[in-house]
């Protein structure tokens, strides 16, 4: 029964041939031009996003860093100094009758809070007005003496070689007016200091007879210093004579916090380059 159909009507299957395989021929120069330079339009496109992410990200960074480096430290202890004298700090120099001494400085101070110190600073100058070229410093924290409160036993202790020193311009007004220089002196590691902890500073130069370092007065402490001569016993207190000028220098919070900010964002950088990378390779 073929239900309304003809026989003629009815669809017919369609014959197939089967078909030779096409044998494979390397594309020509042309062809090759064209896959080179027209399909992977939308590649290029994305390459060109990868880029344009690279450089905002780039510029964030550099911003961030900018902004971590201006923060990167903070002073915690700050005493300015006076120009008008100085005692001297130095572990070899000459008396005025040309007599080998030594004598050395050191002035106190008090955290307010838990800190790292990082860096030194201090002013002084020579009293021959004769900066050496190359010169050592030894820089010293005690804790103060139970007994008395002057210096007692050596927590730090640092000698450094040739710290960075800038002539400020001003002069010192004793003797021949020597110049006044600023000292900075980097830790080789950062030193914890407690909170509202008695500490004691010492700066001496080093071993050069033929100059003589005196560490810079300053009126912003506590008006009192100790020094230790061959003169005397010991560890001596001078008091109503002035401090002596330096600076506590200690990171800041900020500048750890922008320095990692700065790290998320390289590495989200690189992470959506290598996405969209990947993207733009895969046919």
């Amino acid at each position: 029964m073929n239900r309304g159909l003809s026989e003629s009507s009815a669809p017919q299957a369609a014959s197939r041939k089967p078909q030779a395989a096409r044998p494979y021929s390397a594309p020509s120069a042309p062809s090759r031009l064209y896959y080179l330079y027209q399909l992977p339009r939308n590649h290029r496109r994305k390459g060109r996003l990868s880029m344009r992410i690279r450089l905002l990200d780039g510029y964030a960074c550099a911003l961030i860093l900018a902004s971590a480096i201006r923060a990167e430290t903070s002073v915690i202890v700050d005493h300015q100094p006076f120009n008008t004298g100085g005692g001297a700090s130095d572990t070899l120099f000459a008396t005025s009758l040309g007599q080998p001494i030594w004598q050395w400085h050191a002035d106190d101070f008090v955290w307010a809070t838990n800190e790292q110190l990082t860096r030194v600073n201090y002013w002084g100058f020579y009293n021959a007005d004769n900066p050496p070229i190359h010169e050592t410093f030894r820089l010293r924290l005690y804790l103060p003496r139970s007994s008395d409160g002057l210096p007692g036993q050596v927590i730090h202790e640092e000698v450094i070689l040739n710290p960075n020193r800038t002539a400020t311009g001003r002069e010192i007004q004793v003797g021949i007016t020597p110049n006044e220089y600023f000292f900075e002196a980097p830790l080789v590691a950062p030193v914890t200091l407690n909170a509202n902890d008695r500490y004691w500073l010492e700066v001496v130069q080093v071993g050069d007879i033929t100059t003589h370092f005196r560490w810079e007065t300053s009126v912003s402490g506590n008006s009192q210093y100790a020094y230790d001569n061959p003169l005397g016993a010991g560890w001596r207190m001078a008091q109503g004579q002035g401090d002596h000028a330096f600076q506590l220098i200690s990171p800041e919070p900020t500048s750890i916090i922008l320095f990692g900010l700065a790290l998320i964002l390289k590495t989200r950088s690189r992470r959506t380059s290598r996405m969209i990378h990947d993207q733009s390779t895969t046919l």
